[in-house]
């Protein structure tokens, strides 16, 4: 999985962390991840998964299917990144529903 996965400038330890996250991931969850950030259930994919990290560590992970990009927040750990991308993969429903995204979801302190 992290052979299609392109981090785009992200610094360490971020860069460290989500390769660790991604490792751990068991097969379902990858799978998850593959469909959030691509729009795609399987392997090849059509171009790699590039992954930014966006400023505000409040918002949860996002995506962009039809841009294979991966949008991290900034997080404070390892563990935080773990959850939120693990949380964000597991309860999305909106794939391919750009027509109703209205915005961020914001993190309360």
């Amino acid at each position: 999985m992290i052979s299609v996965l392109k981090l785009n400038g992200i610094p360490n330890p971020h860069a460290t962390w989500f390769k660790s996250v991604v490792s751990s991931m068991n097969g379902e969850d990858r799978a998850l991840l593959l469909y959030f950030a691509s729009g795609q259930r399987r392997l090849p994919l059509k171009n790699p998964i590039t992954v930014v990290m966006l400023a505000n560590g409040r918002i949860m992970p996002t995506a962009a299917t039809c841009f294979f990009q991966l949008r991290l927040p900034e997080c404070a750990s390892e563990a935080q990144l773990r959850d939120r991308l693990l949380y964000a993969i597991r309860n999305c429903s909106a794939i391919d529903g750009d027509a109703n995204v209205t915005g961020n979801v914001v993190m309360a302190d």
